[in-house]
């Protein structure tokens, strides 16, 4: 400890040989397509109440050690929220969607984050860009949702608070 004090080595620094513009580390994650559905099962009845899916959602990592740097760029092409479906007409009501930026072919959100930039210009760089969505209410899916997420009739608020409330003061 003494000898790297005398010389002014720390472990932790970056290795001064390094240009400042080497990249030590990438990171590169792609996930072609998501979808989270949400399913009714009461009662023997399948019912879909909500689905959301995700595509083309990528993020990269870059990190220059000499620089004391990091840039992560990460991204998303589309986003679709599908409701409940409709008991007149059979069909999946679109809640959510983003056909504006997959028409035009542009990245529905692109989100940039970067330290200590090459061009010197700042210390942390933020950008975002992002593409308008479709937003559209269809008040049988909000039910659907509310209903999903309703605790059972045996649980009993009252009874759980009265128990969280003693085991706080327990606690206490």
């Amino acid at each position: 400890a003494t000898l790297y004090s005398a010389i002014g080595y720390q472990e932790t620094a970056a290795d001064p040989t390094l240009p400042v513009d080497y990249v030590a580390n990438e990171v590169h994650f792609k996930l072609s397509k998501l979808s989270i559905t949400l399913r009714d099962v009461e009662h023997q009845r399948q019912t879909q109440v909500m689905q959301i899916a995700l595509a083309n959602v990528r993020a990269d990592i870059a990190q220059r050690p000499a620089d004391n740097a990091v840039k992560i760029n990460a991204g998303m092409n589309s986003l679709s929220v599908n409701g409940a479906q409709d008991p007149g007409t059979g069909l999946y009501p679109e809640m959510v969607s983003s056909q504006t930026a997959m028409a035009q072919g542009l990245s529905l959100l692109k989100v940039m984050f970067e330290t200590n930039p090459l061009d010197k210009s700042c210390g942390q760089r933020v950008d975002v860009a992002s593409q308008p969505l479709i937003v559209t209410y269809d008040a049988t899916t909000i039910n659907e949702i509310v209903k999903f997420f309703k605790p059972p009739e045996s649980v009993h608020l009252k009874q759980l608070q009265a128990a969280a409330m003693a085991k706080f003061e327990d606690l206490k």
